[in-house]
């Protein structure tokens, strides 16, 4: 069997584009009426551009799982505790639109 190496390839990345599921470690934040809580949370993310998500951030996985929490403590910050317990659905939409916008140019 040969192989054929084109000229200028540095080296080869495997790219699992398959849906990864993540689960975030507990995280304690502050609602916007002051109250402490502790989250814990899943994040479902799935490489779409195998090109982008190794060129366009220097670990992908890293890079999702960190903006997930930031955005996570972001978004309970801006609201109250009550809103939290009954708008959950509400926060989880916020949350998938600002990761998603963000991660669109990683390929993820």
């Amino acid at each position: 069997m040969y192989w054929i190496i084109p000229l200028g390839i540095e080296r080869a990345v495997t790219i699992d584009i398959r849906t990864r599921t993540v689960s975030a470690e507990q995280q304690e934040t502050i609602t916007r009426d002051s109250v402490t809580v502790k989250l814990n949370a899943v994040v479902w993310y799935r490489i779409t551009d195998a090109a982008k998500s190794v060129i366009a951030v220097a670990h992908a996985p890293t890079a999702v799982y960190q903006l997930a929490l930031t955005s996570l403590r972001n978004s309970i910050g801006q609201h109250d505790l009550d809103e939290v317990l009954q708008e959950r659905d509400k926060i989880n939409g916020l949350l998938r639109q600002n990761i998603a916008g963000s991660t669109v140019a990683w390929g993820v």
